[in-house]
């Protein structure tokens, strides 16, 4: 027997149904508070648009902009050896590309002429050439992280002012040698090319790479704008102070007014001709008096004897380190080689920290066939056994 109030009867549950679901009465309250909704057996929950409502999170999907753009990002980089292939692929078709220039702006060829593609070789292989660009230009556009500052690109403006007139010479079979110099710009990327094949190791090989390559680039991007000018002529007088010129002529111009000699055997004619001659003198004096200082000063404080030694195949080798003296060299040498010795043809390389002096870089002069020397920091190395205690 209980006192007070008795315990309400628990409601029913029918069977087959989980306990969360109930026939009749309120709805269970959710932990907000709020009456969680209920569904009848055998009908599909709808979400507030009044469709289906899909169950769990939406599957994340990776567009194929993405796998397009990762694609074409390992296609061009230079860690991989496709991208590497095709860096150098680039570079050797505007080599092509240029080349093709240099033989019609010699060969006496006007800047515009009415010329049939399928009859001028040049052409077909300058066509062929700027397909292979463009494609190019399009994986480049592809991988391109921001694609507006990838379209204010050197060389993408290189591709627009090259690429378009190969195409416009089929529509209207002719020929316009133009602005295909442009392809000299391409020539500042030996240094990276070099890079690639592990044939540039150093810094400063690196750097004298660079200031040459970019010295060549615009000294003969800047002889293409002079040829182009002074072929061309002025159009307000109707072409009429056009001069002929070849392009090494326009090299040789360019050359004398950079080095500030200037023989007067060839000038610019025409008014733009005369202006870029201008800027070009501004700015190959500048160039002309920071770079060449540079290149000497790379070449002249270049390591005489610093670098690595290759050993030849099946050729047998020494080396010689510790104390390097005339003395101890000259009477090392008189003894190892030996007209008695058996085996004389063995090459000897000596290690030291120090550059020889005169007297010894004679005596390896005179033996320099067989007897290399490198500067080399030679390391002692001590194991050092610690004692035990007990």
């Amino acid at each position: 027997m209980h006192c007070g109030k008795k315990k309400p009867p628990a409601a029913p549950v029918k069977a087959g149904l989980p306990p969360s679901i109930s026939i009749g009465g309120n709805a269970p309250k959710s932990p907000l508070g709020k009456e969680a909704a209920t569904t009848p057996v055998g009908q599909k929950a709808l979400s507030p648009s009044g469709g289906p409502q899909k169950n769990g999170p939406a599957p994340t999907d990776i567009g194929w902009t993405s796998e397009a753009k990762d694609w074409a990002g390992q296609l061009i980089t230079g860690h991989t050896t496709t991208g590497r292939v095709l860096v150098l692929l680039v570079f050797l078709l505007s080599i092509v590309s240029l080349v093709i220039y240099f033989v019609d702006a010699t060969n006496g060829i006007d800047v515009e002429t009415c010329r049939d593609w399928v009859d001028s070789t040049t052409l077909q292989i300058d066509l062929a050439c700027n397909i292979f660009f463009m494609v190019y230009f399009c994986i480049r556009f592809v991988a391109a992280p921001d694609k507006f500052w990838f379209l204010l690109d050197v060389y993408s403006i290189v591709d627009y002012c090259t690429i378009p007139p190969s195409f416009l010479s089929i529509y209207l079979n002719r020929s316009w040698i133009g602005l295909r110099f442009m392809r000299a710009v391409r020539l500042m990327t030996v240094p990276d090319i070099l890079t690639y094949l592990s044939i540039l190791k150093t810094s400063s090989s690196i750097r004298l790479a660079q200031l040459v390559s970019q010295f060549v680039s615009l000294w003969l991007t800047a002889s293409g704008v002079i040829h182009l000018c002074e072929n061309t002529g002025d159009g307000w007088n109707d072409y009429a102070n056009a001069q002929h010129l070849t392009f090494w002529e326009c090299v040789y111009f360019l050359i004398v007014t950079m080095s500030t000699v200037g023989y007067g055997d060839i000038f610019c004619k025409t008014l733009f001709g005369r202006i870029l001659n201008s800027i070009f003198i501004l700015c190959g004096l500048a160039m002309f008096a920071s770079y060449v200082p540079e290149i000497f000063e790379l070449i002249g404080t270049r390591p005489k004897y610093m670098g690595e030694h290759n050993r030849e195949h099946g050729k047998k080798h020494i080396v010689v380190c510790g104390h390097i003296t005339f003395e101890s060299v000259s009477h090392f040498l008189k003894d190892f080689l030996h007209e008695d010795r058996e085996d004389t043809d063995v090459e000897v390389v000596f290690l030291h920290r120090k550059v020889p002096d005169l007297e010894l870089e004679g005596l390896f002069k005179r033996h320099f066939t067989t007897v290399p020397y490198r500067i080399a920091l030679i390391i002692s190395l001590v194991t050092h056994i610690p004692e035990c205690t007990t």
